[in-house]
């Protein structure tokens, strides 16, 4: 959209998304330009040169969730702890937002996502990779391990095999352990039921769903395993 359909529409919204008390100061700050809830952008009435400030500020501000790293590091995985409780983290708040439209609260659930592997190299179908869980992950009703491409989608692979979680048939050690293959060709030292396809080459990422995760995952007293590369 450009600056003035898009703060037309912040405008129009806000009359129907009532603020927070907290975001009192910065919507005072904003409203010296016309952002106030159902008023019209007064677009036209700014000079060509305010226009085209507002229209840099537009591209800046992009820039700035863009690069907003959208929770914190933990052995490698990104973990938002702070889903759905943002406060006035606006930044963080809209980089989650442009990727996935609202999200549950850390005791609902949460969403580690790795895209690099232990020694921060990117994920690549190229390589083989493990994740060396020392036992089921610790939640009261399910988890599981994904793979996407760089878009969100799933990576087509011969066993028609995106997922692999507690609803899986895997196969643990004798001592409760569990390790997932995560590579392109099938595996010869883990069975096949702990494989999860990748891409024969190319960046790629691996999510984890933990949902209704136990008191230990909240306090990061268990953590995800690393993403081990093995060749």
């Amino acid at each position: 959209m450009t600056p003035e359909t898009f703060f037309g529409r912040v405008n129009a919204l806000l009359s129907g998304n009532p603020l927070y008390p907290a975001d009192a100061p910065v919507m005072a700050r904003i409203a010296k330009v016309g952002i106030k809830a159902g008023v019209a952008f007064p677009w036209n009435r700014f000079s060509p040169e305010i226009q085209a400030a507002i229209a840099d500020g537009v591209k800046d501000g992009l820039a700035e969730i863009r690069a907003t790293p959208m929770g914190e590091k933990i052995n490698g995985w990104q973990m938002t702890m702070d889903m759905g409780r943002f406060g006035t983290k606006y930044a963080l708040r809209a980089a989650n937002t442009l990727v996935a439209v609202g999200g549950n609260p850390a005791e609902d659930a949460l969403y580690p996502l790795a895209t690099k592997d232990s020694t921060g190299a990117p994920l690549d179908g190229a390589h083989r990779y493990r994740l060396a869980f020392s036992g089921k992950p610790p939640v009261d009703a399910f988890w599981s391990v994904y793979i996407y491409n760089t878009e969100g989608f799933f990576v087509e692979n011969p066993i028609n095999r995106s997922m692999l979680g507690s609803r899986s048939e895997l196969n643990y050690g004798p001592d409760g352990s569990l390790t997932i293959a995560v590579q392109a060709d099938q595996p010869t030292d883990v069975p096949e039921s702990n494989w999860l396809p990748a891409p024969k080459a190319g960046p790629f990422m691996i999510a984890m769903r933990l949902y209704r995760p136990r008191p230990e995952i909240i306090s990061h007293i268990w953590q995800p395993p690393t993403v081990k590369r093995v060749d």
